[in-house]
């Protein structure tokens, strides 16, 4: 298992770890990990500067089984992600 691998797997365990202990918000995991809500809407009008841009290594979450988040690029070939519908989180 490499190590890319190894951190998505650790990346999906601390996301169900949250979802089973009913947290919300941002959260610190002793591993540095963080959650980040996907709380940026994408039909209300906004610019790609308001939405959230992902660092590497960033999982994104579904909370919701109807859930769907956009990622963009912006001109700098940074990604921004904003959320459709339903619930999300990134996992950082």
């Amino acid at each position: 298992m490499n190590l890319k691998q190894s951190m998505t797997i650790a990346a999906v365990t601390a996301a169900i770890f949250l979802g089973c202990s009913g947290g919300g918000g941002d959260a610190s995991f002793s591993t540095g990990q963080t959650i980040v809500p996907v709380d940026v809407n994408c039909t209300t009008p906004a610019t790609l500067a308001t939405y959230i841009t992902l660092q590497s290594g960033d999982a994104i979450v579904k909370d919701e089984n109807a859930t769907v988040v956009k990622i963009y690029h912006d001109t700098n070939g940074t990604k921004k992600v904003c959320l459709d519908s339903g619930a999300a989180h990134i996992v950082r």
